[in-house]
């Protein structure tokens, strides 16, 4: 039997990029936070992202913010990414109705509030559904949300801005939902055995 190869996790960062696979980095560099971005991805020039799409905040069509999203490596990357063991302890241990009734607690305590120094590391990359979401959505941090959404970086979030992140979130949730409900019913197969 010919051996697998020795594979290496892949170390994702906000600024990841793949751009030979149309997985950009449309996220501003430092000193480019001043203006919002253009929709051009930093490593190629890409312009093929919509975000007068994201920018619009409507989300009454999740799938199309979602398209726009994918087009950024690290989005992609949530969007689809298998979640982890602990994740997945959390799921059968709560139930995927509890984690979403914690969705709006969960965005106002990482981006509800007036940003500080440490916004842009506030959202763990694994670990919960509700970070694979935000990380997704790019609801993360204060940060994302200006530059695909146009939500001021400045502040407390207004209601309408929480309430179309929070719709962000609940959309991911439902878009995966098989899945999680999937994990979900494997604690009641553990528990009947």
């Amino acid at each position: 039997m010919d051996e697998l190869p020795d594979l290496k996790p892949v170390d994702i960062k906000c600024t990841s990029m793949d751009c030979d696979n149309g997985k950009h980095l449309y996220r501003p560099g430092r000193g480019e936070w001043k203006e919002p971005p253009d929709g051009k991805c930093r490593g190629c020039g890409d312009t093929s992202v919509d975000m007068s799409v994201t920018r619009a905040r409507d989300a009454s069509n999740p799938a199309a913010i979602f398209k726009e999203l994918g087009r950024e490596f690290i989005r992609d990357h949530y969007l689809n990414k298998p979640v982890d063991e602990k994740a997945r302890r959390l799921i059968r241990r709560d139930g995927l109705d509890a984690i979403r009734a914690k969705v709006r607690e969960r965005l106002e305590k990482s981006i509800g509030h007036d940003p500080d120094n440490f916004d842009g590391r506030q959202t763990r990359l694994d670990g919960n559904v509700l970070f694979y979401a935000q990380h997704a959505t790019a609801t993360c941090c204060r940060k994302c949300a200006w530059y695909w959404y146009g939500i001021s970086r400045d502040g407390e979030m207004t209601d309408s801005d929480m309430q179309f992140c929070e719709a962000l979130v609940h959309a991911y949730i439902d878009r995966r939902e098989g899945e999680f409900r999937a994990i979900e019913a494997s604690q009641e197969d553990n528990d009947q055995h």
